[in-house]
């Protein structure tokens, strides 16, 4: 078939769901509150990153073991109790490293222990009871979700108090200080979903653009005209039927035109 490229990437978003689609918070809304009040600094993301992913990828890999031998509603409270012993001497170790983060981030770590992001990962991999599976899967949902809590946490941190990491940046006098509190936040998860969604829709148009050229290439090359019917049944919603049909017979005069 004709839509090689368009193909090709589908099958890629969907081998890599997680990490370049599909990313947990801007597309599931999974460990929003996180991402929108828990990270003010580079160093408080990296904090709850540390929680997500002590809790989340070790509890998976159990649900994807176990799960399936638990009632459904006792592996909830299991899990909870799992990762609530999980977080505890990690909240300690961190506290050592940064305890003026850890005092700032209040509940936001301790809640950690019954985040919907570990349960609703959970819940699935019950089901599907693939350890291999199970992994891969956390290591790509965690990733997409460090790249969201850690470029929240810069920008924030930069544009709101100057500094990165705790490093004053002197470059940086302006100060945006509505970053810093839990609304500044939401502002900034809701422009990055939006952005996020924009690129990858104009990422795939221009390869169905591609695809189509391609297409219309060979098949002038072959003097058969292109069947436009059949361009037009996969058309993404992003590009318009009408567009796509001046792009394809450019000198081609609309219907009821001189």
């Amino acid at each position: 078939m004709y839509l090689h490229k368009t193909r090709r990437h589908s099958r890629r978003m969907h081998r890599f769901s997680g990490l370049l689609t599909g990313n947990p918070v801007l597309s599931l809304g999974l460990a929003l509150p996180f991402a929108i009040a828990a990270t003010f600094s580079l160093q408080a993301s990296f904090c709850i990153l540390t929680g997500l992913v002590a809790v989340t990828l070790p509890l998976m890999l159990l649900s994807s073991l176990v799960g399936r031998f638990l009632p459904s509603w006792l592996r909830p409270l299991l899990f909870s109790l799992c990762a609530a012993a999980l977080l505890i001497p990690l909240e300690s170790f961190l506290t050592g490293l940064f305890p003026t983060v850890l005092n700032s981030l209040g509940l936001y770590f301790p809640i950690i222990a019954v985040n919907t992001l570990m349960f609703y990962h959970c819940e699935k991999e019950a089901e599907l009871s693939n350890p291999l599976r199970a992994l891969l899967h956390a290591l790509l949902q965690l990733s997409g979700l460090a790249v969201i809590l850690f470029s929240c946490g810069a920008i924030r941190e930069i544009f709101g108090n100057g500094s990165l990491w705790g490093i004053p940046l002197p470059s940086f006098s302006y100060r945006l200080g509505g970053l810093l509190i839990p609304f500044g936040g939401c502002i900034l998860a809701a422009f990055l979903a939006a952005a996020a969604k924009y690129f990858g829709r104009l990422l795939r148009v221009s390869l169905y653009v591609s695809d189509l050229n391609r297409y219309a290439l060979e098949a002038s090359l072959a003097n058969e005209e292109v069947p436009e019917e059949d361009l037009l049944a996969d058309l993404p919603a992003p590009l318009a039927p009408d567009a796509a049909r001046k792009h394809l017979h450019p000198d081609k005069p609309e219907k009821g035109g001189r």
